[in-house]
Parts: C-alpha cells; sequence; structure tokens
C-alpha cells in the first residue's frame, strides 16, 4: 500500500477505510497475507479503532473462506480490545465453514477468485453466494450467542422463516399475533454487533420507505429495536418479484408499461420527499398475488437534502446491469432523481426484450458499458414493440442525466400519455443524433466506412485534377475493389459481433483481415515506398479503441510482419520500390513498435486503474459481503454479470 493511499486527505473516513479495506482483501486474494497491525500502523490515530475492527472481520472471513482453520486464541492475544468483533466475526466464518464441508472435499482449495461465480445476486437475493455472511441456525444460538431469530420474538411478532438475505439485513416472515396478521420483518445484518454506520444507513432505509404512501410501495407500520438489534415491521408480500416473473419471458409491451407506470409513480412519490433509491432492478420490485408491483429495499437510498452522506465520491454503489453512467462512475453527488429514472429505464427495457440493456463477462466490462454504450433499441429484439414506448425507454437510458425525465413522476406521466393513445412528451432522436448512436454503436464500421469514403473521395478528386485515364493503368479498378472489399468485409465482421460467445475470435479476424487487406493493396502499387504505408500506424493506433491489449499486440506484430512482406516484394520484383533510404525502413519500425507498446501499455494501466475502482467488486465475496453488514460498502458487490 502507498503512503498516498493511507493519508488522511479526504473529508469522510468511512471512505478511506473502506479503500484500505479492499486493498487489503486484494492482497488475500493474490496469495499474500497483509499485516493487520502494519495496516493499521499507517494510519492516523483517529482511524486505527475503525480500521481494527475491519479488517479483522475481513480477514477471518477470508481465512475461513479459504478453508483455513484459524487460531482464535491468537486473534484474542493480539487484539485484547477487540474481543467482541472477534466473537462475531467467529460466529460468520463457522456458518460458512460449515455450509462448505458438505458440498466438496476440495473446498479449502477454492477461492472466490477462481469460482465461476456467475453473480446475479440483484435478481434474487435467495441466492446468494455461500461466500456471503450467514448467521448460524437456531440449534447453535444458545452456545455460540447467534443472530438467527428463526422461532424467538420480537414482542406481539414471531418470526417463523427467513425470505431473503441481502448486504445490509435479513427479511423474515413473521406473525403478528396481536392482530393476527402476517408481516414481514427486516433486521440489520449483524445484529446488535452491527457498526455504527451500518446502523445509521439501516435506520435511514427505514425512514426513506416509511415515508412512502402509495399503494405501489410496502406499508412500514413499526421501527424499533430488541437488544441493541434494529429492525423494522412491514407488510408481508404474498407473490414473487419481476426478476423471477421475466424468467418466464418478456412481458407484452402494454403490461410492461402498465407496471412501470405504477412503479414510476412509486418512486416519484419517493422523489417528493426528497428520497433517491438508488437501486431499482427487477429483484426489487415485487409482484402480489392481484399482479400489483411493489418498491422494496431502500437499502441504498440517498436524501437529496442531506449533506452528511454515508456515501462519498468513489464508491460504486448498486447494480451494474442498471446503475447510471454517473452512479457507475462512483459519483455519489450527482445521484438525483434523474439516476433512478434511468434505472427505471433499465427495468422497463428487460421487461420488454427479456434482457438487460447491456450482457457483460466482468465488473469493468459492465462499468465500461454503461459509462460508454448506448443501448441498443428495444425494437432490434423485438420489432413489435409501439415506437413510442421505445422512445420513451431511450429517453430514460441517455448517459446524459439532463436529457432524461427529470424524475419518476415526469416519466410516469408520459408512459399514462401513451397508455391513454395521447401525445408523449419524449421526441425520438434527430436523424444526425440516430446516425451518430449508430455510429456508437458501431465504431468499427462506422470508422472504416468513413475511411473508405474519404479514401475514394480523395481517389476520384485525384483523377479528376491529373486527367489520369483509368482503364489504361486499372488504378481505378484496384481502388474500387479494394474500397468495396474492405467495406463489406467491415459488414460482415460487425454481423458476426452479435453471436456472443464468439466476440474475441471476430476482433481478431478483423483486425487480421485490415492488415491483410492494406498490404494486398500496397502490393498493388508503390509497396513500401508509397505513402499508405501510413495506414498501418492507424491500424495500430486504432486497435487500442478496442480496449484489448492482445489485439493490439496482434496489429502490431501483423503490420511488422506486412511491412517485411512489402520488403522482401519489392527486393526480388521491383527494386525500385524499395525506400531511397534505409533510414526509412527503420524509422518505419521504431515507430510502429512504439506506437504498438505505448498503446498497450497505456491499456494495462487504464485496465488495471478499473479494476482498483472497482474494489474487486467480483471476486471479494467473502470480505465485501461482510463489511456490507458494517455499512462501509453496503452493496458494492450486487452485480449483474452474465456469463
Amino acid at each position: 500500500m502507498s503512503d498516498s493511499e493511507l493519508s488522511p486527505h479526504e473529508d469522510d473516513a468511512a471512505a478511506l477505510v473502506d479503500r484500505i479495506c479492499d486493498e487489503f482483501e486484494s492482497q488475500w486474494q493474490t496469495g499474500q497475507r497483509p499485516d493487520i497491525e502494519a495496516c493499521v500502523a499507517s494510519v492516523v490515530e483517529a482511524l486505527r479503532e475503525r480500521l481494527t475492527s475491519e479488517l479483522l472481520r475481513s480477514e477471518i472471513l477470508l481465512r475461513a473462506t479459504l478453508g483455513e482453520l484459524p487460531t482464535r486464541q491468537d486473534y484474542e492475544r493480539r487484539f485484547p480490545d477487540r474481543l467482541d468483533v472477534i466473537e462475531e466475526a467467529w460466529i460468520s466464518a463457522a456458518r460458512i465453514q460449515k455450509k462448505a464441508a458438505p458440498n466438496s472435499k476440495s473446498y479449502k482449495n477454492e477461492t472466490p477468485a477462481n469460482t465461476d461465480l456467475t453473480i446475479a445476486w440483484s435478481d434474487s437475493s435467495r441466492h446468494e453466494s455461500s461466500a456471503a455472511i450467514d448467521i448460524e441456525s437456531a440449534g447453535e444460538a444458545a452456545s455460540r450467542e447467534s443472530n438467527s431469530w428463526i422461532g424467538k420474538r420480537l414482542g406481539v411478532y414471531r418470526l417463523v422463516a427467513e425470505i431473503a438475505r441481502g448486504g445490509m439485513g435479513v427479511v423474515y416472515k413473521a406473525v403478528d399475533e396481536r392482530l393476527h396478521r402476517t408481516v414481514a420483518i427486516k433486521m440489520i445484518l449483524g445484529g446488535q454487533f452491527a457498526s455504527p454506520e451500518a446502523v445509521r444507513r439501516f435506520q435511514l432505509e427505514a425512514r426513506a420507505a416509511a415515508a412512502l404512501d402509495h399503494s405501489g410501495s410496502v406499508p412500514i407500520h413499526e421501527v424499533n429495536a430488541h437488544e441493541n438489534a434494529y429492525y423494522y415491521v412491514m407488510s408481508y408480500v404474498d407473490g414473487m418479484s419481476l426478476a423471477d416473473r421475466l424468467k418466464a419471458g418478456p412481458l407484452p409491451p402494454l403490461e410492461a408499461a402498465e407496471l412501470i407506470l405504477t412503479v414510476a409513480e412509486a418512486v416519484g412519490c419517493a422523489h417528493q420527499h426528497q428520497i433517491v433509491h438508488r437501486d431499482l432492478k427487477p429483484g426489487n420490485i415485487l409482484i402480489d398475488s392481484e399482479g400489483n408491483p411493489r418498491v422494496t429495499d431502500f437499502g441504498l437510498a440517498k436524501r437529496c437534502d442531506d449533506l452528511d452522506q454515508l456515501t462519498m465520491d468513489g464508491q460504486v454503489l448498486g447494480t451494474p446491469g442498471y446503475m447510471a453512467p454517473e452512479q457507475a462512475a462512483g459519483k455519489s453527488s450527482d445521484c438525483t432523481p434523474a439516476t433512478d429514472v434511468y434505472a427505471l429505464g433499465a427495468v422497463l427495457y428487460e421487461s420488454l426484450c427479456g434482457r438487460p440493456p447491456f450482457d457483460a463477462v466482468s465488473y469493468a466490462e459492465a462499468i465500461e458499458l454503461v459509462q460508454e454504450e448506448p443501448a441498443p433499441p428495444p425494437r432490434q429484439h423485438r420489432p413489435e414493440i409501439p415506437r413510442d414506448l421505445e422512445t420513451i425507454c431511450l429517453k430514460c437510458l441517455n448517459k446524459s442525466p439532463y436529457q432524461r425525465y427529470p424524475n419518476a413522476s415526469e416519466l410516469a406521466d408520459d408512459l399514462r400519455r401513451f397508455l391513454h393513445g395521447e401525445r408523449i412528451l419524449a421526441r425520438p432522436l434527430a436523424l444526425w443524433d440516430r446516425v451518430g448512436q449508430w455510429a456508437r454503436q458501431r465504431p468499427a464500421l462506422a470508422t472504416t466506412w468513413v475511411a473508405m469514403s474519404c479514401f475514394y473521395l480523395y481517389h476520384l478528386m485525384r483523377l479528376y485534377l491529373t486527367r489520369e485515364v483509368a482503364a489504361g493503368s486499372g488504378e481505378s479498378m484496384t481502388v474500387t475493389t479494394t474500397v468495396l472489399g474492405w467495406s463489406l468485409a467491415a459488414w460482415g465482421y460487425q454481423r458476426l459481433l452479435g453471436v456472443n460467445r464468439w466476440n474475441r475470435q471476430v476482433l481478431y479476424a478483423w483486425a487480421a483481415t485490415d492488415v491483410l487487406i492494406l498490404t494486398l493493396f500496397l502490393l498493388r502499387f508503390d509497396g513500401p515506398s508509397s505513402s499508405y504505408v501510413m495506414g498501418y500506424f492507424v491500424l495500430t493506433a486504432g486497435a487500442a479503441l478496442r480496449f484489448r491489449v492482445r489485439l493490439v499486440w496482434l496489429v502490431t506484430g501483423l503490420s511488422v510482419v506486412g511491412y517485411f512482406v512489402l520488403l522482401f516484394d519489392a527486393l526480388l520484383r521491383r527494386p525500385d520500390k524499395l525506400p531511397e533510404h534505409h533510414t526509412s525502413i527503420a524509422m518505419f519500425l521504431v515507430g510502429i513498435l512504439t506506437i504498438g507498446i505505448v498503446q498497450g501499455l497505456l491499456l494495462v494501466r487504464v485496465r488495471r486503474q478499473i479494476r482498483e475502482q472497482a474494489g474487486g467488486s467480483g471476486s471479494n465475496l467473502a470480505g465485501s459481503h461482510h463489511r456490507s453488514s458494517s455499512g462501509v460498502s453496503a452493496s458494492r458487490k450486487r452485480v449483474w454479470l452474465k456469463r
């Protein structure tokens, strides 16, 4: 860890502690064994108590996840003033090892980094990874002081079953024995051991949910604490989540519009109370037995008028498949009601198409797609979707928050106009904007076609100015064939990119074909002495736009090979086409290699920075889920990643 990372120049202590813990966990996942005392000694005195507790929890859970058997007495000897933290972590660690033991004898050799985790926490909190924090069963509660409440009472409520478990708390099904009704109770994760940050975030969630008075929300009946374990009581929704419903396929367009209309009205009510949800997704929308949607889980909610926020800039909270670009960039201060509008657009998109706007194979790619790539039009997947509904959806998914609906109520109004057959306020993109969007979705194809058009226009102008006769030299035919062939090849490869499993192979084949066509074209004309050899530099530099380091190395190597082919051809057949000075050859090779190496190294650095910004979200499940219970980085690890 660098000194700059450990120096307390940040306004919020929780953000600094979270960052140090992320790096601590990352070192553990790579096989290192960082020392807690050394990490704590590197920060100012005011942060040491909090940091010690967080690192203790992380290390104990990480060792349990890796299948190790740490010695409790050793921790108690090293940290005699942290016995409560050790006890809490030990309970969770014991549960992790207990769940892992019957599943696989080789579990000790499996880590969250090398298991095939298709993380779909956002779809169903019931199927969270076994590496997440768990509380011991009721049978072990007496001896372990477990936080399990099954079969126990909270005042007039008797807890009968666990419904769901997430990063902030556990939801139980309970019976109100006074009013003889079924309710749901959400209890803070960690119980009486929860940190002050977790308690405060939990209380904010309860206040946010209780502030809503809409049929599309879940009513809150009571907020209370029992033995310092905070909980709140809400109505029990007997039904399924929208995520479960969408497993059967997309909704009919009108049904999807009506459903999102109700959800948008409920979220609009939250916006009127200055509350931003920040984690809207199908898994957080329940559908009751009558088919009515209900918005739940305000665990990441933020008050727009609260200057003392728990989440600081740099923290990435939410679910990448439904995050707005400003949220994916970690700009908490920029999260406004328009952030929820983006998420509602993503939910509407998935309800219409049966898939989220973006599919990714890694956390970093998911963040990149959300921030950089426009969402494909829904009608591209289902042509029967009404154009006005597509326009509403795409307006919600605009990269700029200023181009979206300002709040969920405005979205609800436009959906209502659509359902009533009235003229919607959202307008389709202008022709030039649609062309720009098309080009952003297909940058390589658009660049190739623009380059070929410019090259052909240059060729025609040259013929006109020099009064050359194309029929005599055959140059015009060669240029025309090259332009058409290159353009068609680019179009074909772009079509193949739609087959996800072939994407990498298609990109490599496309890059190799570009170099091959350029080399064949140069063989027909002036060979290595042609000014068109600069095309190799363009191809090498452009390869970096694909954000793949190996692709840059491939294009660089093929360009060097192509240039040597030109040299050998000129040496054997056309000595007059060799460069006049040997320094020209040396300068070309130095130039092409320099561009390739610099571009590749820059890509390596950028990709590393993205992974660090992501905080190891895809791999550090044990520590991250645990720390989410302490409220430092609540749901950063809730990710939709499709493999």
